[in-house]
C-alpha cells in the first residue's frame, strides 16, 4: 500500500518535473540569446569607440565647466582627393557642386580631373531626380 502512494505521488510529479525542465531549456535559451546581444553590443561600442578616435574631434563647450559628461564633438569629414584623405579640419567644398570636400586647394586641384565629370550643379541635380521621378512616375 506504501508503495502504491509512492508510485501515486511519483505520477503526480512527473508531469511538474517536465514543466520545470520545458522551464529551464526556455531560460537557459533566453540566457544565450541575452549573452549574444551583449557580445554584440560590446563590439558595436568598440567600433564606435575607435570610429570616434578616427573621425571626431573634441569641441570646446564655451561652458568651462568640467562636467562627468564627455565634450562634444563635431564631425571631421575626410579630403576627396584620394591619395590625401585626410582628416579636414578647415573644408573646402567644391564652389560648382557643393558636395566635394577637400583639406587645402592643392588638394582641390590635384583631385579636379577626376572630379570634373560627376561635378553637376545643385539646380541640375535637382532637375535630373526631377525628371528621373517623372518618367518613373509614368512607368507606375
Amino acid at each position: 500500500a506504501a508503495k502504491a502512494a509512492a508510485d501515486e505521488d511519483l505520477c503526480r510529479l512527473k508531469p511538474k518535473l517536465a514543466q520545470f525542465d520545458d522551464a529551464s531549456r526556455v531560460a537557459a535559451a533566453r540566457a544565450a540569446k541575452a549573452a549574444a546581444a551583449i557580445r554584440a553590443l560590446e563590439q558595436a561600442t568598440a567600433f564606435f569607440l575607435r570610429l570616434q578616435g578616427e573621425y571626431l574631434e573634441p569641441t570646446s563647450d564655451g561652458t568651462g565647466s568640467s562636467s562627468a559628461l564627455p565634450p562634444p564633438h563635431k564631425f571631421l569629414p575626410r579630403c576627396q582627393h584620394k591619395p590625401c584623405s585626410s582628416l579636414c579640419l578647415k573644408r573646402l567644398t567644391c564652389s560648382k557642386c557643393k558636395l566635394a570636400g577637400y583639406c587645402s586647394r592643392e588638394c582641390q586641384r590635384a583631385d579636379w580631373p577626376s572630379h570634373q565629370g560627376p561635378c553637376t550643379p545643385p539646380a541640375d541635380r535637382v532637375a535630373r531626380n526631377t525628371a528621373r521621378s517623372a518618367r518613373v512616375a509614368e512607368l507606375s
